[in-house]
């Protein structure tokens, strides 16, 4: 009975002395700063890590950290990009306001306009697979 008693006590002293800290990965829906004030309109991510958002006023940001930072690679102008969408090997194209059509093909670090004769405002895009684009 001694002995439980000791052994009791010596695990409660040992409990409330020695910190525990226990890390909890945050999960669920939680809010990111974009860095830019204007309006987000898709978001298409390659992995956990990369992705590229596009919204009004020209806005291509990208990000290497799953959204914890983002880096603006345009923002000023009158265009809206309403779509983006990313494959495994860094292509995206991005779709908007009066047919425009860009795309990358280093992962969003430098973009290009590809030719369109629909003057439309071109709203959704996806890969069907890495060489046919669907708009």
């Amino acid at each position: 009975m001694l002995k439980t008693s000791v052994l009791l006590i010596f695990n409660l002293v040992i409990f409330i002395l020695v910190p525990i800290t226990i890390h909890a990965q945050q999960s669920g829906w939680f809010t990111q700063t974009s860095g830019t004030g204007n309006i987000l309109l898709s978001v298409s991510f390659i992995n956990a890590d990369s992705g590229i958002a596009v919204g009004w006023a020209n806005t291509i940001l990208l990000t290497t950290n799953g959204g914890s930072s983002w880096v603006l690679q345009g923002g000023s102008g009158s265009d809206i990009f309403n779509s983006v969408c990313m494959n495994a090997s860094g292509t995206a194209t991005v779709v908007g306001s009066f047919g425009l059509i860009k795309r990358t093909t280093d992962g969003g670090l430098s973009w290009s306009s590809q030719p369109n004769p629909v003057t439309d405002d071109l709203r959704s895009i996806d890969f069907a697979d890495p060489l046919i684009v669907l708009q």
